[in-house]
This record gives C-alpha cells, structure tokens and sequence, in this order.
C-alpha cells in the first residue's frame, strides 16, 4: 500500500492533469507508516518494563533505521549531485567566467 502511495505522488508530479490528486499519497503514506511503526516501538516500551530501561532500545530501533535507510540516501546524493555536475556545470562555470 505504501508503494501505491508513492507511485501516486510519482505519477502527480509527472502527470499532473491525469492524477489531481495524487499529492494525498503523501498522507497516506505517513499515515500507512505509523502503523507499521507504532506497534514495534510500543513493542520496545512493553519490553523495557520488563528489563527495565528504555533508552538503549529505542536508540537500536532508530540505528537500524539509519543502518537501513542510509545507503539509499547515499546513493540518491551521489546521483543527484552527478547528474547536477552533468547537466549544469558548464553553464555554471560560464556564467562565473563572464561575471568576472
């Protein structure tokens, strides 16, 4: 479901008179998200009761998140910052030439 709701956001941006609303696919995947999140950080404070600290696990929960998220966040950086070199660069340099 949460891929639907990207793909709906995709398709608003770049069809825009076809998909109005599309943007809404970003709520529903805020939406979507907290549910699956939700119950795996009540699961870490119902457990902390238990062992008795909190702070340790939920500090895990969220490294793992940025184990997981952080070589596409990589990879879209590297990319976005080629295809700008690629496309821009000439121009850039041109237009600081000629303003000098």
């Amino acid at each position: 479901m949460r891929g639907i709701a990207v793909l709906s956001v995709v398709f608003f941006h770049s069809f825009e008179n076809y998909f109005p609303y599309g943007y809404l696919g970003v709520d529903a995947f805020f939406v979507i998200s907290g549910f699956v999140v939700a119950p795996l950080i009540l699961n870490i404070f119902e457990k902390s009761e238990v062992t008795g600290g909190v702070f340790k696990p939920i500090c895990d929960f969220y490294l793992a998140r940025v184990y997981r998220l952080a070589p596409a966040l990589f990879t879209a950086l590297v990319f976005s910052i080629l295809i700008f070199y690629l496309n821009f660069a000439k121009k850039i340099k041109l237009k600081l030439y000629l303003t000098r």
